[in-house]
């Protein structure tokens, strides 16, 4: 008889790889962690977890997905968070505060270089 938490956990992957490679237009696959990122593989610079799970624990998945970015060499990691009865868009993206910013600094910020983003940046004004 199959497990009916490991099928729950199966199709939020299975919906996860669906919404992203239609949103980013990257050839999204689950993994048997064979890539050593975690559930979902060709997420370029991304370790992950994806958790469908009615007792979340948040920290022990990111510390999870952390040592995973360790062994695969890329600085960043998110845990994948199923929403109750919502789609995989409406779920959410756990990530630690200092790559979140990390990532925020590296690669939002430079493609902010307008002339109006950067005089409201210098104005220290949110954009």
């Amino acid at each position: 008889m199959p497990n009916p938490n490991k099928a729950k956990g199966s199709r939020w992957e299975r919906d996860l790889v669906l919404y992203l490679r239609e949103r980013l237009d990257l050839p999204v696959v689950r993994t048997s962690n064979e890539l050593g990122v975690g559930d979902l593989g060709n997420l370029p610079l991304l370790a992950n977890e994806a958790k469908n799970e009615a007792g979340m624990r948040v920290w022990a998945y990111l510390d999870q997905a952390a040592s995973q970015a360790v062994r695969a060499c890329v600085p960043f990691a998110v845990v994948w968070v199923k929403r109750r009865n919502a789609s995989a868009a409406r779920g959410a993206v756990a990530m630690q505060i200092d790559q979140f910013t990390e990532l925020y600094r590296d690669y939002v910020l430079p493609s902010l270089a307008c002339d109006r983003c950067a005089m409201v940046r210098a104005e220290g004004r949110n954009v």
